[in-house]
């Protein structure tokens, strides 16, 4: 037999070959973890109530109550009732803005046939010696 190169390239699909003091390392990394969740654990023991278990992807869809079927319809509620509660502040904001213009108008009229201050006194003389009577 033939002794292999080690410069040579490796077959495909094998795995590289690993560093020396890997698993040291990861010996290391796992027991921070451990020591880490360790703590997590006690920090959880001590707050008030039970923390609810994260939901994982693994569960299948009717396992949760909601078939894809259920979804869609749900999906399509939701939209169906933002459009609605769209339309309802856009008709509200439409009528506060027609009610503002017409009160602006209302203004402007009002201001317009508002009576004039009678004329009387030196201002009054005047205007009926410059104009001639009250016109």
């Amino acid at each position: 037999m033939a002794a292999k190169d080690p410069a040579a390239p490796a077959e495909p699909g094998a795995a590289p070959p690993a560093e020396p003091g890997a698993d040291a390392r990861m010996d290391r990394i796992e027991a921070t973890q451990a020591e880490q969740g360790g703590m997590l654990e006690k920090i959880l023991e001590r707050l008030p109530g039970k923390p609810e278990d994260p939901p994982t992807g693994t569960a299948p869809a009717g396992a949760a109550g909601n078939a894809p079927a259920d979804i869609q319809a749900t999906v399509r509620q939701e939209i169906a009732a933002a459009e609605q509660r769209r339309a309802a502040e856009a008709k509200a904001k439409g009528e506060d803005d027609w009610r503002k213009s017409v009160d602006e108008t209302l203004e402007v009229v009002k201001a317009e046939r508002a009576p004039r201050e009678p004329d009387t006194g030196f201002r009054g003389r005047l205007r009926k010696f410059t104009i001639g009577g009250d016109q």
